[in-house]
């Protein structure tokens, strides 16, 4: 609750989507224990379905791996994608578990030094309007806890992040 608050009182500061991205990617890397982490808008196609993957703010992956994955168009077989595409935080809690649910993603976690990761929406009313996601070297369990905590956060990125646009 500590770590949210501090985190909700510099969202409700920020006026631009960079000091957004700081406070929620680098703070709940740090009270995650997260070693990587990713915010991106989701662009829509003249259909209004998710076509793109934007990178707002990328820490602790390397230069390759952020720049790969700055501008990625959705693709149905991608996790981050597949956040875009149904509104579902995904939990992997091994590259074993990663290689099950995704193995024609072009990256895997395991081979980029990662055990687990997730992925959550960023969601305006049902609509997906960015991703959030973590990375981390070592096992992480994702518990009941963590995931009311990461759906917290998704719900108070939205509303920083409209604040911010509509600003």
């Amino acid at each position: 609750a500590r770590v949210l608050r501090a985190v909700m009182k510099r969202l409700n500061e920020a006026t631009t989507i960079p000091q957004v991205a700081s406070a929620v990617v680098e703070d709940i890397m740090i009270a995650l224990g997260a070693d990587a982490g990713f915010l991106a808008f989701v662009t829509r196609d003249a259909d209004d379905r998710p076509s793109a993957i934007e990178a707002v703010r990328i820490a602790g992956y390397e230069d390759e791996v952020s720049a790969r994955y700055a501008h990625v168009p959705v693709v149905p077989d991608r996790p981050i994608s597949q956040v875009a595409l149904t509104g579902a935080a995904i939990f992997v809690d091994s590259p074993e578990h990663w290689r099950s649910e995704w193995p024609r993603a072009t990256i895997d976690i395991g081979a980029l030094g990662f055990h687990s990761f997730t992925a959550v929406p960023i969601k305006v009313g049902e609509r997906v309007v960015a991703a959030l996601s973590f990375s981390f070297r070592h096992p992480h369990h994702f518990d009941s806890a963590t995931r009311v905590f990461l759906a917290t956060l998704a719900e108070q990125c939205a509303l920083a992040l409209e604040r911010v646009r509509l600003h």
